[in-house]
């Protein structure tokens, strides 16, 4: 749900799949798509029989509001323009990619940045300077300095996005940006799918992001986002291919592209078409997940992967034909025994097979 505020005023707009509650309690999808917009205390709904076409009317009237003068609203605020200066202290953010939990390292690291007048040092402090104050009239003077540090980081983060800046959601930990989601990429206008993780990626608040989602894009832009993206940082990746491409045909992901974009990856999420394996190592990937169509072919190249793997913990694949993958499926049961030891469970198709 995108909110948006113009004096006062407040919008929000989704794009929500359209059901019909039977008074027995059951839930029946119409296979329809709906533009759900609040207004408001009044709410409007357009019913579209395709999702893209959905997405498309989604970003239209978006388009339409900031056109009219609304802009994105975070916590309730319109997001203004800033301009702030950053400070790199290299060996203290090293620190913190070698443990990102060593509390003491975000204390140096955090003096640093507010030594240096960069916004995130307020960002993290602030979120310290919320707990266990007993005193209310220290607390609300936190308060109000935690409200300023967040609006200039909202300021910071969606800024450069400009007209864009609806398609990234964030969260936050330490007062830094933790997870990127980019939800409602179908039929988007404005630039690439790739671009704008590039800008968010490249983003200082987003340093230390380590989790990444991409959902309803297209495979070109999924391609791009693994071939032209680094970060080292990031620990989790879930992507999801647009439905309809996927119906329409079969282009294999490369996974070699995440080894070079992602190298720390520990927890890998994939809805798309196909995979290629040829290359890919992930060598850090303890947990994935793969809803694609499994061949055998793709049964061969994805053992050999996995009998190479000295990390991963679990493995679950949910194919997009289950009358067509038994060979598949019997293939990688077959080889249980060549699995890595560190591999406890792998899940086909909600049938589980444990150590």
């Amino acid at each position: 749900m995108v909110r948006l505020v113009s004096d006062g005023s407040h919008v929000a707009i989704s794009v929500e799949a359209a059901i019909r509650r039977h008074e027995d309690g059951d839930v029946e999808s119409l296979g329809a798509w709906d533009v759900v917009t609040h207004d408001g205390a009044d709410v409007s709904s357009k019913r579209h029989r395709t999702r893209e076409a959905a997405y498309s009317a989604f970003h239209r009237e978006i388009a339409t509001r900031k056109s009219a003068g609304y802009a994105l609203a975070v916590d309730g605020i319109a997001v203004g323009p800033g301009t702030y200066t950053f400070a790199s202290v290299p060996e203290l953010e090293r620190a913190i990619d070698d443990d990102p939990d060593d509390e003491t390292s975000w204390d140096v690291l955090a003096d640093a940045w507010s030594d240096a007048g960069d916004p995130r040092g307020a960002c993290v402090h602030a979120e310290r300077a919320l707990v266990g104050i007993a005193d209310p009239s220290v607390f609300m003077a936190n308060k109000r300095a935690a409200a300023e540090a967040h609006r200039a980081r909202a300021a910071a983060l969606y800024g450069p996005l400009g007209a864009d800046d609806y398609r990234v959601q964030l969260e936050f930990r330490r007062g830094l940006v933790a997870t990127i989601k980019l939800a409602d990429e179908h039929a988007a206008r404005g630039r690439p799918t790739e671009e704008l993780i590039a800008t968010v990626l490249g983003n200082p608040f987003a340093r230390f992001a380590h989790a990444l989602e991409l959902r309803n894009a297209e495979h070109d832009a999924i391609a791009a986002a693994g071939s032209k993206q680094h970060h080292p940082a990031l620990r989790e990746l879930v992507i999801h291919q647009a439905y309809e491409e996927q119906a329409r045909s079969r282009v294999h992901f490369p996974l070699v592209l995440l080894d070079r974009a992602y190298p720390r990856l520990e927890a890998l999420e994939l809805h798309v078409d196909g995979l290629d394996w040829r290359n890919a190592e992930l060598p850090h990937v303890t947990d994935l997940s793969i809803h694609a169509t499994f061949s055998l072919r793709d049964a061969e190249a994805f053992h050999g992967w996995l009998a190479g793997h000295r990390a991963i913990e679990r493995v679950e694949i949910l194919t997009n034909d289950r009358g067509g993958q038994r060979s598949a499926m019997n293939e990688i049961h077959a080889r249980w025994t060549a699995w890595p030891e560190t591999l406890r469970q792998i899940r086909w198709n909600g049938t589980d097979t444990k150590r």
